[in-house]
């Protein structure tokens, strides 16, 4: 077992994806000024190799320092999803209206307003599709 952190102990999955959803938002301005990302809605565009970098620093290695592993855990790439999931599990998405759904990214769903990153893209029997993101949504890391 690798080294550990203390307090990325105290902190949950959820707490770390909300605060990657943040980091996400914060540069959304920045990233269309620059035009890095036309827009939040539409899939695949520069922003993701920045996406990918948070995904990995935010995401993977607070994983890795909060359990203590050796290496980040292998987990679906951001902004795709793996049937099967990855070598070490997947990120579940749980709310009082679904459970169980495979993480797949945040994204913008002007059907949900008009915030930044306002929508989760999950994974589940029904292919991929959005749900709301909002304070009643969690974030587990399902383990195989």
């Amino acid at each position: 077992m690798g080294e550990s952190s203390e307090l990325l102990q105290q902190v949950s999955e959820t707490q770390i994806l909300r605060a990657f959803q943040r980091a996400l938002v914060a540069l959304y301005p920045i990233l269309r000024e620059l035009d890095c990302i036309s827009d939040d809605t539409q899939p695949y565009d520069p922003f993701d190799r920045v996406a990918d970098a948070l995904w990995d620093e935010l995401v993977l290695k607070s994983l890795q320092w909060k359990y203590g592993l050796d290496a980040q855990p292998q987990l679906p790439p951001y902004g795709y999803s793996r049937v099967p999931p990855g070598t070490d599990g997947y990120i579940r998405v749980d709310s009082p209206e679904i459970s169980n759904l495979q993480f797949v990214g945040f994204i913008g769903d002007r059907s949900f307003g008009s915030e930044p990153f306002n929508a989760i893209a999950v994974s589940g029997s029904n292919g991929i599709s959005p749900i709301p993101f909002g304070e009643r949504v969690s974030f587990q890391w399902q383990r195989n």
